[in-house]
């Protein structure tokens, strides 16, 4: 079950989950799990598909293999555990982890952090946040993701990040000018 945008997938990935049957792939990783205990990619895959086909038990589940695979450094579950923190869907909302877990990959190289992690510092969602990002680490985020060569929906997100950026440093600007620094 390897996800279309995981930077380090050994297969093509699915671009929906309508595309998954999540109680196959469950089996699936839980066989792989009980035969290679320590692939991180296997933790990751079944923590994705508990996720995903979560009921209430589930997510603890699921949250608990993201983070063996976080743990054993497969940074795509790393993200995904801080995106999931981000979305207050099945787990309650907690911007500073996500922001911390996406610097976490950041320092690992992953493509989409960069976006992610731009488009919520640019509009406050870390301001409560214990860690500091300067503009010129957000501006290298934004254009470093610009420059990869990704999909067309990369593309589409690619503009939003510069629109936002672009709005951001005009703001910025204009309460500079106002003398509201």
């Amino acid at each position: 079950m390897a996800h279309s945008e995981d930077p380090d997938k050994v297969i093509d990935g699915i671009k929906t989950r309508k595309e998954i049957d999540l109680p196959a792939a469950i089996v699936a990783c839980q066989d792989a799990l009980e035969q290679y205990p320590d692939e991180a990619r296997f933790h990751y895959q079944l923590g994705a598909a508990l996720y995903y086909h979560a009921s209430a038990g589930d997510v603890d589940a699921a949250l608990n293999n993201l983070r063996a695979a976080s743990d054993r450094g497969y940074r795509q579950a790393t993200f995904v555990l801080g995106y999931i923190y981000s979305l207050n869907d099945k787990v309650p909302q907690d911007l500073c982890r996500t922001g911390h877990l996406w610097q976490r990959t950041l320092s690992q190289g992953h493509p989409w952090s960069k976006f992610w992690f731009a488009k919520h510092q640019l509009n406050g969602s870390f301001k409560n946040c214990s860690f500091y990002v300067s503009r010129a680490d957000i501006d290298r985020y934004v254009m470093s993701f610009a420059a990869l060569d990704l999909d067309e929906s990369a593309e589409r997100r690619t503009d939003e990040l510069i629109a936002l950026l672009k709005e951001t440093r005009a703001e910025e600007a204009r309460a500079r000018a106002n003398g509201n620094n």
